[in-house]
C-alpha cells in the first residue's frame, strides 16, 4: 500500500492531500466509495474500525486540514464512480465507449472543482 501511495501522492498534491495514506485511500474509492473509511482504519491500525471509532477519527484528523478534508470529500464524490457503477453504465448504455468517457469526465470534474472550492473554504475559515 505504501509503495502505491508514495507513487501517487504527487498526483493528489494539487488537491491539498499529498500524504501517501490519503492518496491510497482516494484510489480505493474507485473500487467502492465505502472502502475509503475502511482503508483509513487499516492504515490507522484499527482492525474493526467504524466511523465512530475515536482512534480512527483522531488519525484522519491528523492527515487533513479543514480545507483539504473538504477537498478530499469533494474529490471522492465527484471523481470516477466505483467499478460496479462503471459496469452498470456499460450494460445500460450498451457500449464499451460510454464507461471510459464517463470515467474521464468524472475525474476531470473532480480535479477541476477542487482549487476553486478550496480557495472559498480558506476564505471562510
Amino acid at each position: 500500500m505504501a509503495v502505491i501511495g508514495h507513487y501517487l501522492a504527487p498526483v493528489f498534491a494539487p488537491l491539498g492531500f499529498d500524504s501517501w495514506q490519503t492518496a491510497f485511500a482516494a484510489i480505493t474509492g474507485f473500487l467502492a466509495k465505502e472502502v475509503v473509511v475502511s482503508t483509513f482504519g487499516i492504515l490507522a491500525g484499527v482492525a474493526e474500525a467504524t466511523e465512530e471509532d475515536p482512534t480512527l477519527i483522531t488519525t484522519i484528523q491528523s492527515m487533513f486540514t479543514p480545507a483539504s478534508a473538504y477537498a478530499f470529500m469533494i474529490f471522492t464524490l465527484l471523481a470516477s464512480p466505483c467499478f460496479a457503477a462503471i459496469g452498470a453504465i456499460r450494460r445500460e448504455m450498451g457500449s464499451f465507449l460510454c464507461p471510459p468517457i464517463s470515467n474521464r469526465l468524472g475525474i476531470l470534474h473532480g480535479f477541476a472543482d477542487i482549487p476553486d472550492r478550496q480557495q472559498n473554504v480558506m476564505t471562510v475559515l
